[in-house]
């Protein structure tokens, strides 16, 4: 455990590990991330894969600046380096030997170094319910696909996902590209097409086995959806009689 008298930016540019503050708080780092840790927080890194540090030392101009230590993600998940900019200005300003004539200018650089990385962490926040919703479509659209056919009502596939039926009904309509009960009834109108052209089964033995009720509500939802029954269908694409 050790601690300074300023505020300490760490740049992780290769190696991963865990930072134990002296509450017990701990932060899991990784590579192009930086922690910003305040003046006089006691903290203790340790390495899981082996890498490098930099480290930039400001004086902090007020203590309430940082009330507590910050993890900041890589800045781009497109690009392995991280953000350009933090990943640059940690090499450059590391270097710099402090010279009482460039006070100002090195002023200007940390402060918006410390900007860009706080706007970092602004980005990582607001991307986060998305990356929530996104994984909420994907259980809900796989649970369709892997249980179509013992599926009894949409409340079966929002206790799957873990979020409440209206919300998950809003998120298809908003996001999903289709409401979830089409979604729904056409994951099973592609398996009964699919069975109507491979198979000689009963169209009501189909039915059942794509999750119809009734040979009839097929019959309905298929015509809905295909403009034609699923006997024509199959004798167009199949020569099933």
């Amino acid at each position: 455990m050790h601690h300074h008298p300023v505020i300490e930016l760490v740049y992780h540019p290769q190696g991963s590990g865990i930072t134990t503050l002296s509450d017990g708080r701990r932060i899991t780092f990784e590579p192009h991330g930086t922690v910003i840790y305040p003046a006089l927080v006691r903290h203790e890194q340790r390495m899981n894969e082996l890498g490098k540090d930099i480290c930039i030392h400001v004086a902090a101009p007020s203590p309430d600046l940082f009330p507590e230590a910050l993890y900041i993600p890589p800045g781009n998940a497109g690009d392995r380096r991280g953000d350009r900019y933090v990943r640059s200005e940690f090499l450059q300003l590391s270097q710099v030997r402090l010279d009482a004539g460039r006070r100002v200018e090195l002023d200007l650089r940390v402060t918006a170094l410390v900007a860009r990385l706080l706007q970092l962490n602004r980005l990582v926040a607001e991307e986060a319910p998305q990356a929530s919703s996104e994984l909420h479509l994907e259980r809900a659209r796989r649970f369709i696909r892997e249980n179509y056919a013992r599926i009894s009502c949409v409340e079966e596939i929002a206790a799957h996902v873990g979020v409440s039926e209206d919300y998950l009904r809003h998120l298809f309509a908003e996001r999903g590209g289709t409401s979830l009960n089409r979604l729904l009834g056409q994951t099973r109108i592609e398996r009964a097409k699919e069975l109507l052209i491979h198979s000689r089964l009963p169209i009501k033995e189909i039915a059942s086995l794509s999750g119809f009720k009734t040979e009839r509500y097929l019959s309905t939802c298929f015509k809905r959806e295909s403009r034609v029954s699923p006997g024509a269908f199959r004798r167009k694409f199949s020569g099933v009689a």
